[in-house]
């Protein structure tokens, strides 16, 4: 018996070159062996990739005199080369020592003006005004929260840094839109321009929740209201599958009637094809149930129905069917380096799906961990970096390889949990 076991894992765990083409479906059923065999060889596919990619943004394009990266938006993408770093595992690595210790000093030159051991005071910390400002924001004060629980950081500057997160969630509170109407209002714009103000974003909603939650695990206390609120205004754009009634079923019974007329060309009565379409919108609304639209009337996308699985996890991790609908709904959705926001899409949908693969003991996660690794696989370049993608997003290929490469990090190491933010909610 102990041959014949020992045989068959021999086996399974020759398989992962075959799952290269596994597609990531609610229902895909693997045994605890070839779980196993997966895992272990996403764990050496992932390695290598982020190696690479680190190497690349530490040793290739920081500039090691000034601690800059990147030409644009510098100080967000400093504050991802950081949390790529602690994503990777490296941050107390020592050999990073002197170059972590450069780019912390110059991305953290806002905080100069902090009076240690005063109450936190407003602090704007995202690199500028421009579209990306809030979300930038967030970002360099999750950057800021894991650098100040490293052992890297001495005790005034971890208390410095704790200050510039607490004032950094201070200045973004005054900019949330309050009230519980959640298809209007709940969350945060896009940045401080007049005609943004009363216009909440979703994605950038995430990112101001992401820090919150992040905040909360040393101990902080957070806005209650708007935790509460905010969540609810992303879960709002939820999807839900439309009830079967009588009038439906008579309208499905009239498509079933007339469809074969109506495809051999023979004129349909007004009432029929209106019945026929009330029919054909139902089958529309139960095939997008459980994805998330940019609205609560728009269309369902990748990247809305990512931060609606992740807020989900977050927040609302036993409202099962419904987590369980959004995870099959993105999982359904097509996969492409080239879609818009694809990197943000994926940096929520991984961890929405580890959080729901470690609540309900399901596969989800790593087989579809395993498609984006094959992805990465074939994208990642001989220096490491990744090609731009994110197709017709001009503020973000402004900043070229270095956001790109840094991100894949972020997403690839989703499950590890040496990310201050990636601590399990519950």
């Amino acid at each position: 018996m102990k041959t014949l076991f020992a045989t068959l894992l021999i086996l399974a765990l020759s398989l992962p070159s075959a799952w290269a083409q596994t597609p990531a479906t609610d229902d895909t059923e693997l045994s605890p062996v070839q779980l196993l065999a997966l895992r272990r060889d996403l764990q050496a596919r992932r390695e290598r990739i982020s190696d690479k990619a680190i190497a690349y943004l530490w040793d290739t394009r920081l500039n090691t005199e000034t601690g800059t990266i990147g030409k644009v938006q510098p100080r967000y993408l400093q504050a991802l080369a950081i949390l790529a770093l602690a994503a990777d595992g490296k941050l107390e690595d020592p050999v990073y020592a002197d170059r972590l210790a450069l780019v912390a000093g110059d991305m953290a030159q806002p905080l100069s003006r902090i009076e240690l051991g005063s109450a936190p005071r407003k602090l704007f910390v995202g690199t500028s005004n421009d579209v990306l400002a809030f979300e930038t924001h967030a970002v360099v004060a999750l950057a800021y929260q894991q650098l100040a629980i490293s052992r890297r950081i001495d005790a005034e500057q971890s208390e410095r840094l704790q200050l510039g997160v607490a004032g950094a969630i201070e200045y973004m509170l005054d900019y949330r839109k309050r009230g519980r109407t959640y298809d209007t209002a709940g969350g945060w714009p896009v940045n401080s321009m007049a005609y943004n103000r009363n216009r909440p974003d979703r994605r950038c909603t995430a990112w101001q929740l992401l820090l919150l939650k992040t905040h909360s695990y040393v101990g902080a206390d957070v806005d209650t209201t708007a935790m509460t609120e905010a969540p609810n205004f992303i879960l709002a754009a939820q999807r839900q599958a439309p009830e079967m009634d009588a009038e439906l079923q008579v309208a499905k019974d009239a498509y079933d009637e007339w469809l074969p007329a109506m495809r051999s060309g023979k004129a349909i009565p007004k009432d029929a094809r209106d019945a026929m379409n009330r029919w054909l919108e139902y089958e529309r609304k139960r095939e997008e149930s459980g994805g998330f639209g940019i609205d609560t009337i728009g269309i369902v996308t990748p990247s809305a129905t990512a931060v609606g699985l992740w807020t989900l996890g977050m927040f609302e991790p036993d409202a099962k069917e419904r987590y369980a609908s959004a995870a099959t709904a993105y999982q359904r959705m097509p996969m492409s380096w080239d879609a818009q926001r694809f990197f943000m899409t994926q940096f929520y949908a991984t961890r929405g799906l580890h959080l729901y693969t470690e609540r309900y003991g399901v596969p989800d996660y790593w087989v579809y961990l395993n498609r984006l690794v094959t992805l990465m696989e074939q994208q990642q370049s001989a220096d490491g970096s990744f090609p731009l993608g994110s197709r017709g997003v001009e503020e973000l290929t402004q900043m070229e390889k270095v956001y790109t490469t840094a991100m894949c990090v972020l997403i690839l190491n989703a499950d590890r949990g040496t990310l201050l933010f990636d601590q399990p909610p519950y």
